[in-house]
C-alpha cells in the first residue's frame, strides 16, 4: 500500500488511441497500491466541468460545418488548465499527497488536435507555459484489430473517452476508421519522440498491449517506481 502523506502526490497518465482500453490497468493499480485508501483520485479529459462538457458535446454529435483545428486546441487547452488550477484541481490534490491518474492529458492534444507534427513547436512553445508535466506518463499500444471493433460498437453520447472527431457515419466504415487508428498511433508516436528530446525530457512509457494479464506484468512495476520516488513539495 501507498501512502504519500509527507509528500507531494505523483501525477500519473494514461494515453491510447480510441477503442483502447485502460480502465482495467487503472483499476488494478488502485487495487494493488491503494486498497481502502482515498490517496488516489481518478480525472478525465476532457472533465465533466465547465469547459470540458462543450468538448464532450462537440465529439460526440455530428457537425455540418467545419470544425477548425484550432478550435479543438484552445478548447482542450481552457479545459486542462481548469482542471490543473481549479479549487479541487490537479495542483491541490497533489500538494494534499493525493496520487492522480488521468486518462487521457497533455499528451492526447498532440495526437488528437494538431493537424501534423509541424505544429508541435507551435504548441509546445505556445500553449504548455501552465500545463502540470506529468510524474509518468503511459502509452498503452492497443491492437489496431482490437480498437477497430471497439470503437464500431461505440454509441453517441456514451462515458467513453472517445477523441476522434470522424462523424457516427465515417466510424461504421471499417476501412475509414482503420486508417484514422493507425494515423493517431503514429502522431502519438511522433509526440512522444518530440517531447523525449526536450529538457528534461518527459517520462514516457510505451507499453504494447495485447492482453491483459502480458500488460499488467510489465506495467506494475513501472508504476511501482513511480510511487514510491520522492518527490520535493
Amino acid at each position: 500500500m501507498v501512502t504519500n502523506q509527507s509528500r507531494r502526490g505523483k501525477f500519473i497518465t494514461f494515453e491510447y488511441v480510441d477503442g483502447g482500453e485502460p480502465q482495467p490497468f487503472i483499476q488494478k493499480i488502485i487495487d494493488n497500491f491503494f486498497p481502502e485508501s482515498d490517496d488516489i483520485v481518478t480525472e478525465r479529459e476532457p472533465t465533466d466541468g465547465l469547459f470540458g462538457q462543450p468538448l464532450r458535446t462537440v465529439l460526440s454529435k455530428d457537425w455540418e460545418e467545419t470544425i477548425h483545428w484550432s478550435q479543438l486546441v484552445y478548447g482542450f487547452l481552457a479545459d486542462r488548465v481548469h482542471h490543473i488550477e481549479k479549487k479541487y484541481g490537479i495542483r491541490n490534490l497533489l500538494a494534499q499527497g493525493k496520487t492522480v491518474i488521468c486518462d487521457r492529458y497533455n499528451l492526447s492534444t498532440y495526437a488528437y488536435q494538431l493537424p501534423s507534427e509541424k505544429h508541435f513547436d507551435w504548441y509546445y512553445n505556445t500553449c504548455t507555459d501552465e500545463i502540470l508535466v506529468p510524474d509518468l506518463t503511459i502509452f498503452l499500444k492497443f491492437e489496431v484489430d482490437s480498437c477497430i471493433e471497439n470503437s464500431l460498437h461505440i454509441l453517441p453520447n456514451n462515458n467513453r473517452n472517445e477523441f476522434s472527431i470522424l462523424n457516427r457515419k465515417t466510424r461504421r466504415q471499417r476501412d475509414e476508421l482503420r486508417k484514422e487508428i493507425i494515423r493517431t498511433g503514429e502522431m502519438y508516436q511522433k509526440a512522444i519522440d518530440y517531447l523525449r528530446t526536450k529538457v528534461p525530457p518527459e517520462n514516457i512509457k510505451v507499453i504494447e498491449a495485447k492482453d491483459e494479464t502480458g500488460t499488467w506484468y510489465k506495467l506494475r512495476p513501472i508504476i511501482e517506481a513511480c510511487l514510491q520516488e520522492t518527490v520535493v513539495r
